[in-house]
């Protein structure tokens, strides 16, 4: 606080059996910005959990943005995904959406049911060497901009968040997916952000796991939303050009 009033803040999180401490959340306010009060919060927060977590090692956080030569020589980049935000009504999208999935089950190869995972099934999946190694970003899970590595702790900390898991294929994934409940955002009355995390480089199955999860997560919804969608970023491209021409979207 500054005069008593809050001009920074920081969650973090410890996971990785103890670890790592992941960094979430860092925000200060514009009038303060510059003056090493983001860099002062952090280390503070960092130096709480290390009191409490003595085995803390690593810290992990997330950067938007392009990253220059000063930040990768003191961080090493783990993973890179791209993020594609969306704005709509949800009640004017929903039927856009029903007409493009359609269109998709009548075309040839265009759709395949994503399936929901349950919680053994999650721990599974995502624990599989293959998936590791072939489908999650620079072998990590990323959930609403926090990284974890895949490992049964960190997976025992996720099923608890309310995430719907799902999948192309139950036996041998190439594309997952997690997204949540919205929640309220301060852009106006009514405003709702949606998260959608997507691992995979196949665009059609790629495109399967956004629209059932965005097909799930709109259906008890009125009003506007935000989405922001994190997939490689080599997909990027595809799905802006599917969202403006399929569902109207820009």
């Amino acid at each position: 606080k500054k005069d008593g009033r809050v001009v920074a803040l920081v969650s973090v999180s410890v996971v990785d059996d103890g670890r790592t401490a992941v960094v979430e959340g860092l925000r200060v306010v514009p009038a303060e910005r510059g003056r090493g009060i983001a860099g002062l919060v952090q280390r503070h927060a960092l130096g709480v959990m290390k009191s409490h977590f003595p085995s803390l090692k690593v810290k992990r956080s997330s950067r938007s943005g392009p990253l220059g030569p000063e930040v990768l020589a003191k961080f090493r980049m783990i993973c890179h995904q791209e993020v594609l935000v969306l704005h709509f009504l949800a009640e004017e999208l929903r039927p856009k959406l029903a007409v493009a999935i359609d269109q998709l089950k009548g075309g040839a190869g265009g759709w395949e049911d994503p399936v929901r995972l349950e919680i053994e099934e999650v721990k599974r999946v995502f624990l599989d060497p293959r998936v590791v190694e072939e489908v999650l970003p620079g072998r990590t899970i990323t959930w609403d901009w926090s990284p974890y590595q895949p490992s049964q702790s960190n997976l025992d900390k996720l099923v608890t968040k309310g995430i719907s898991w799902m999948a192309d294929s139950r036996e041998d994934p190439n594309a997952l997916s997690l997204s949540a409940a919205p929640y309220g955002v301060p852009a106006g009355v009514g405003h709702l952000r949606l998260n959608i995390d997507i691992f995979g480089r196949d665009f059609p199955r790629v495109r399967g796991q956004f629209l059932a999860q965005l097909r799930e997560g709109l259906e008890p919804l009125q009003g506007p939303v935000h989405c922001l969608v994190y997939l490689d970023p080599s997909l990027w491209s595809d799905l802006h050009a599917f969202c403006k021409g399929a569902l109207g979207l820009r």
